[in-house]
């Protein structure tokens, strides 16, 4: 070190308790944020037990509503326009505005064919055959279609591990289909089928 980095050098100075207090409050705020490392608010996880709540009892539900004779198109009908209006609110309310142009018309229309109106009603045709247990399964492969799509326009990347989920996801469809005694009824595994249909959409 020379003389004038001698003269001009200043110890550091101690870390204080009101600094250390500082930077912990500072981690604190930062980890309370969005995405942050101590993301723990109550209202995320009540959220997620709500969804997967609705999830689970939208098989009964779809079950339950068959059976009582409401018609699949109907049903399907009113599943749409209700979901539809509920995002119009929320956009409405965060100032977001729906394109019109005829481009973003034609993707609609391709979305909620594929997304709503045929997986919505072969669902639903299907609900008043077989169980809601087996319908559960079934619609469960949903992600295992959206990955081999995904996979063959080269979307996501194959694994071992992602591979072998895939071959186990099918193998337990198959279980349900092979043996006798799986489903309650022998005449509702093409209705099994359809609804792995229907999740290719």
């Amino acid at each position: 070190m020379s003389a004038t980095q001698l003269a001009t050098y200043r110890p550091p100075e101690p870390v204080t308790d009101t600094a250390k207090q500082a930077a912990a409050q500072n981690i604190a705020t930062n980890s309370s944020q969005p995405g942050g490392v101590a993301d723990k608010r109550p209202w995320a996880w009540l959220v997620l037990l709500f969804l997967g709540v609705a999830w689970g009892l939208s098989f009964s539900l779809a079950r339950m509503s068959t059976e009582g004779g409401a018609h699949p198109l109907g049903i399907n009908y009113w599943v749409s326009l209700i979901g539809a209006l509920l995002l119009l609110v929320v956009n409405s309310f965060k100032g977001r505005h729906l394109p019109l142009k005829k481009n973003y018309l034609v993707l609609y229309v391709i979305c909620g064919l594929l997304g709503s109106v045929i997986p919505g009603i072969l669902y639903f045709y299907a609900a008043s055959r077989i169980t809601a247990g087996v319908l559960a399964i079934t619609v469960a492969t949903v992600p295992l279609m959206t990955f081999i799509g995904a996979a063959v326009l080269r979307v996501e990347k194959i694994s071992i591990m992602r591979l072998l989920g895939v071959l186990f996801g099918i193998f337990s469809v198959a279980l349900l289909l092979a043996p006798n005694e799986s489903l309650p009824d022998p005449a509702a595994t093409p209705w099994v089928l359809i609804v792995v249909l229907a999740a290719l959409c």
